[in-house]
Formats: C-alpha cells, structure tokens, sequence
C-alpha cells in the first residue's frame, strides 16, 4: 500500500519519525518496525513529489540502520550516485563489523557502483567473520554472488559452506541452481535427486530448481525428465511421492496433459486421504492458473469418484471452469442441481450463480430475476446478502427495460429503516442510472455524486463521477447529446453493443466540432471495456487520447489503456508507455498517482 501526504501531514510525519527515532538513539542503530516504516513510506513520498534526491537527506540521520542503508542504496543507484555510496556504506561496514545486513549492503554497493575486483575479498571478509555454524552468512553471500552473475563464485561458497556446516542437505537448492545456470546440468539433476532422498517434504524447493532447469533448454528439460522418470524405480516412500509430485507439475506446465492426469491418478491411489485432498487442490489449481480445463474438470471428476471432495464442491468448482469456457449450459445444468442441495448455504450460492449466469452471460434476465426471488425467499441469508440479493433484482429489472420497477426498489432499499448510508449506497448507483436512462440526467447527476461521495476510491465510484461529469458538461447546448447517451448506455446493459455503438457514432456525428466528444469517447471506452471489447476499448481511449491531448480525460483514456494492456493482453512493454505518458506529461492529472503505482509495481516485478 502506498501512502500521499499533503505537505503539512508530510512535516507532522517526518517530526513524529525524529522523535520516534530519537528516543532510541543511545541504544540500537535499528529503527522500531513502526518508525522504519513511517520513514519508509515517507521517502516514497518525497520521491514521487521530487526524485530519489529528495529523500537522501532525510534517510542519511538513519544509515547505521540495515535496512535504511538498503533503501539509501536504492536512491543513490536512482540518482546515479553509485560510487557515491560505497564510501558511506565502507564506513557503516566497518563501524558495524558484525551486522551481516550492513556488509551485505555494502557488497551490493560494489556491485553498483562496478568495483567487481573487490567483491570476492569483500565476500570472503564476510564469511570469515561470520560463525561456521551460521547458515545465513553462507546463503546471503552466495546467493548475492549469484544475483551479480558471478555463478562458479557462489558455488564454491555454498560448497564450503556445506562442509563447514557438516550437513550434506543444506544448500541443496542453491547449489542446483548454480549449477544449472553454469551449463552443468546432469550434476543439477542429480542434486535435485539428492534433495528428493534426503528432504522430500521440501517440494517448493524442488519445484523451484526442476522449473529452472526445464526452462534452460529442451535438452535439460528431456535430461530431467529421464533422471526423474528413472528414480521412480528406485525411490520409496516420501521420496517417491515428491518425485512423481514433480513430474506431475511439470507436465502440467509443458501442457501434457495426459502424463499429468496419470501421475495424479497415481498418487491419489498411493496417499493417504488428508495428502490426496491436498494433491488435489494442487493439480486442480495448478491446471486452472495454466488454462489446461480439461485437467481441471477431470481432477474434480477422478476426486469425485474417489470420495476425496464432497460431489456438491465437485459441482461447484466444474460449473466455475464451464463458466469460463463459455459452456454455459453445462454450468447451467451443475448450478440447477446445486439448488436442490440439503445445504442452505450452498442452495443460496447457487441460485445467486445460476441468476448472475442468466443475467450477464445469457441475457435472460426474466429468469435472472426469478433466481433471484428464489434467493431472497431461500432463508438464512444476512442483512448485507439480502441486501445484495434486492440490487440484483433491481438490476434484473433494468436489463429488462422496467424501470419503473427498478427505481421503485431502490426507493425502498433506501429508505431500509436503521440502515447505514453506506450499506445501501448500491441503490443509490442504480437509481442513478434509473434517472439517466430514463431522460432526467440531472436527477441522476445527484445521485452519483451521493454514490461517488460515499464510496470514494472504489472503481464503480469513478465511472459514477465520469458520469456526473458527462451530464454536467453536456448542459446546454449538448443536453440532447447527454440523453444520447444515455440512451447508449441503456442499450448496452441490455445486452445490445451494436445499437450502442451506432447510437454512440451519431452522438459523435452531431458533435464534430465540439469539446464533448471528449465524454462520448470515455464512455464509449467504459462501455466497450465492461462487455470485455479490449480492441474496442483500446480504439476509443486512443481516439480521446489523440484528439484531445489537452482534455482532463486524456489521461484517464492512458491509464486505462494501459491497465488493459496489463491486465487483459499481457502486454506490459506497452502498458509501461501509457503509465509514463501520464506520470511525464500530466504530472498533476487526476491519473498520475496510480500511474505512479502501476509503473512502480512493474519496476518491482521486473515486467
């Protein structure tokens, strides 16, 4: 979570983080946790408003702290002061002999700053004064040397770091790795092996040096797949489950999906029922995340037959990947089941499902509404599901065209005796779009200001405001344009794109020469976005962004087009681009805050 602070809070923040920090000063060079991160999070701050120079100062009272000497380096390689930095982080090293974080920093320093002839005696101090007992100097030293690509370095540590240790199973995951980003990948396999006899329970290791080696080539993946395949002829117990555990993932992952589905079936068969439960939820979730359905529908069929998940949760989670593939009927089929269940709980969820797949996917929104019904009438639901089982039904009657009934609901959820406004702030949204397609924007106008104002932050609350903006510059001479597109919009949340968009084209023909195209192309934008038109979305954010530059929307219609690059196509390069369009070219912008954030995430995932 990132922090912003208007400049009088920021001074407030910063005093509290001196006092806090001067009341420990006479004793540990470490920060509590609450004023490191106070301090932190003002730095970012200080940074975003002006650069990593900003926040040098405030963070060098605070250098004996590890972790203060972290964020320092980061800001110094920022404002290219790299070699800058090795001498304050050689001084606090040598002040702080023993603080294995402080040298730690200070080796990366060198790296940084490209002193690559003193990384290795830097390196070997480190060790030298470290306890042979202590893992961790061992680990940080080599696992660093590994970051910097010095990779024979960090094995030769991590060896003599298992014979000073005296244990032939520490460093089994580190030592692998090494050796497969060196080439030699027959002794990786064979360490990975070694780790499957001597610590099988250790499986995410396992997973971590399996999936490195297969990614280095298809001749280490066949290599790795032989040595494993033949060990499971000589493993047993533990050591056999997690090998074929292993082989399981990665045929799931290289897409094989019939090898997989036999080593699950196998292990299922060999485990006892609280691991087969658990293999389970792994094959299940793991087919689902690499979109392989198939392996997902049959490990909840295979975990059904064997009585190791309850046939309701089998139907439950099959219906779920039906939805996604678009096999509606199937779903619908699973979901009708579901509400005879002699669960009250499961019944509920599934009349909510089957009402929402009628609703939003099969544009049946009479039978929706009718699901719904059955919802409310089920029992047993909560004050807030009631409450959402009534805006699914006022929702239901908007998608079928009566919005008389709609707005009267709403009036009644409102007016819920001893009601939080927040609770039913849902009924104020829909009222709203009641008004606006019903011709009387203004009243709408208000509504979504009420909505906007009691949900702030929250996404629905942004498109309320887009809204409230597009009904208040449309008065006047364009007011019939705002009818419009309201008109439009109605026409989409009843499921007809091509009538909104034809309705859009002429709003757009009326207004040629004027500002308020502006609006139209935002909406447009939000409207293809809703119904998953990610090229459609992206064509009318990009014609905003185009025509008018100068337009307080145009860097929304960025980051927007970015969020969709991201998000739906996968296309960080280019989501990357519009995230720094906003930050450099609308700096004040209503969208340059969480541009900031998006870019910075990407920065930190290194996409």
């Amino acid at each position: 979570m990132r922090f912003f602070f208007s400049n009088r809070s920021i001074l407030l923040l910063l005093g509290a983080v001196c006092l806090a920090a001067g009341a420990q000063r006479a004793g540990a060079a470490r920060l509590d946790d609450r004023a490191f991160n106070d301090l932190k999070n003002l730095s970012r701050t200080f940074v975003d408003q002006g650069g990593p120079e900003r926040a040098i100062p405030i963070l060098m009272r605070h250098a004996d702290d590890p972790r203060v000497l972290g964020l320092l380096l980061n800001y110094y390689s920022r404002a290219d002061r790299s070699g800058e930095f090795v001498a304050l982080a050689a001084a606090q090293a040598a002040a702080q002999p023993a603080e294995l974080d402080v040298q730690i920093v200070y080796l990366q320093a060198l790296h940084r700053a490209g002193i690559v002839d003193s990384l290795l005696p830097v390196a070997s101090r480190i060790i030298a004064a470290t306890p042979d007992s202590s893992r961790e100097a061992w680990r940080t030293v080599g696992g660093n040397l590994g970051s910097f690509g010095m990779w024979g370095a960090a094995l030769d540590v991590f060896g003599r770091g298992r014979t000073a240790l005296g244990d032939k199973a520490v460093f089994g995951r580190e030592i692998a790795l090494a050796l497969t980003e060196l080439g030699r990948i027959g002794e990786a396999a064979e360490e990975l092996l070694a780790m499957i006899r001597l610590s099988p329970g250790e499986s995410g290791k396992q997973k971590q040096v399996a999936y490195r080696i297969s990614a280095k080539s298809e001749k280490a993946k066949k290599l790795l797949l032989s040595r494993l395949n033949g060990s499971l002829k000589k493993l047993k117990g533990k050591s056999a489950v997690s090998a074929r555990s292993l082989l399981m993932n990665l045929a799931l992952s290289d897409g094989r999906e019939r090898q997989a589905y036999d080593h699950f079936r196998v292990l299922l068969k060999t485990l006892d029922n609280k691991r087969a439960r658990r293999t389970v939820r792994i094959f299940i979730g793991r087919a689902t995340k690499l979109s392989l359905p198939g392996s997902a529908l049959a490990g909840y069929a295979l975990a059904d037959t064997l009585e190791l998940i309850s046939h309701e949760m089998a139907l439950m989670g099959r219906a779920e990947i039906l939805l996604r593939l678009g096999r509606f009927p199937q779903a619908e089929h699973h979901y009708v089941e579901l509400t005879g269940s002699g669960s009250l709980s499961i019944r509920a969820l599934a009349w909510r499902k089957l009402g929402d797949l009628y609703l939003n996917k099969l544009n049946r929104p009479g039978e929706a509404l009718a699901c719904y019904r059955r919802l409310e009438e089920t029992g047993g639901l909560d004050k807030q599901q009631l409450l959402e089982a009534k805006l699914r039904i006022a929702e239901s009657f908007i998608r079928m065209r009566k919005l008389d009934k709609a707005g009267e609901l709403c009036r009644e959820l409102l007016a819920t005796p001893d009601a939080e406004p927040a609770e039913t702030s849902g009924a104020l949204l829909l009222l709203g779009d009641v008004f606006f397609f019903s011709g009387q924007p203004d009243s709408a106008a208000e509504k979504y200001f009420n909505f906007a104002r009691l949900n702030l932050g929250d996404e629905r609350a942004n498109d309320a405001m887009g809204k409230l903006y597009l009904i208040r510059q449309g008065r006047g001479q364009s007011s019939e344009a705002v009818r419009a597109v309201g008109r439009a919009l109605f026409a989409a949340r009843g499921g007809d794109i091509q009538q909104a968009s034809d309705q859009f084209a002429e709003v757009l023909r009326q207004q040629a020469d004027s500002l308020y195209r502006a609006q139209v192309f935002y909406q447009m934008g939000r409207m293809y976005e809703r119904e998953g038109e990610y090229t459609l979305a992206l064509g009318a954010y990009g014609q905003l962004a185009g025509e008018f530059a100068e337009h307080q929307l145009a860097p929304l219609a960025e980051l927007r087009m970015g969020i969709i690059l991201l998000d739906e196509i996968g296309d960080s390069a280019s989501a990357r681009g519009h995230f720094e369009r906003v930050v450099m070219e609308y700096p004040l912008g209503v969208a340059t805050a969480q541009a900031r954030r998006l870019l910075r995430n990407l920065l930190d995932a290194k996409l």
